[in-house]
């Protein structure tokens, strides 16, 4: 329960909630939340919503750490999941160690890649089997976020605003993603195309933000 001044404190995530009127306020830090309670107030949206989500620039916030750790626990888990199945094919099918990264991506139509960087090899085991690693694999004893990791998204996500809501059968979404890229990539990078709602019916395409519809101080290579 919150105490007289509204505030309650969670040990395990280190996160301060703030509650008072219609307000629910989470941050890192009680002072922020002090400075915004006489800054709150309801004013009149644009577009109506039920939910709307307004996510800056993770780099310079103090969930960058747990993005690069969470991000470098899924990618390891991802580099492992390839190797079983090689070895897999090495150990049940009897397949030759140096032709199992093939015929697995044969099988599966894809390329096999770890997602950490590093290429797959093969290398004996303490029994003398040969079986696939990957150079970038941490130490499983101790399996350290290295010092310089960054997760793929923070080098070119900045910032997105979705606002979602449901009305007479319909799932309605409007946002945009603030993205940074190369001078080179410019011409390369496409971004996904709004087909993979079609699981959802019919959906229509709403025009292309202009723009003058973006926030200010936007860059013009983003």
């Amino acid at each position: 329960q919150p105490d007289e001044a509204g505030f309650t404190y969670s040990r395990l995530l280190k996160l301060w909630r703030l509650q008072f009127d219609d307000y629910s306020l989470l941050s890192f830090e009680r002072k922020r939340l002090e400075n915004a309670r006489g800054h709150l107030d309801v004013v009149e949206a644009e577009r109506n919503a039920q939910v709307r989500l307004d996510v800056g620039d993770l780099r310079n916030s103090k969930l960058v750490d747990w993005v690069n750790s969470l991000n470098y626990q899924r990618s390891w888990q991802t580099s492992i999941t390839n190797v079983r199945l090689m070895n897999m094919l090495i150990s049940q099918f009897g397949v030759e160690p140096e032709d199992a990264k093939a015929i697995a991506e044969d099988v599966l139509g894809v390329k096999l890649v770890c997602n950490l960087g590093g290429p797959y090899g093969i290398q004996k085991s303490e029994n003398g089997r040969a079986i696939w690693t990957s150079s970038s694999w941490p130490d499983f004893n101790r399996p350290d976020v290295p010092e310089k990791y960054m997760a793929p998204i923070l080098t070119w996500f900045r910032g997105a605003r979705v606002e979602t809501k449901q009305i007479k059968g319909q799932f309605v979404v409007y946002g945009w993603l603030d993205l940074e890229r190369k001078k080179s990539e410019k011409s390369a990078l496409k971004l996904p195309s709004f087909k993979v709602f079609k699981g959802f019916g019919k959906v229509e395409e709403l025009p292309k933000a202009k723009p003058g519809d973006l926030p200010k101080g936007r860059l013009d290579n983003k």
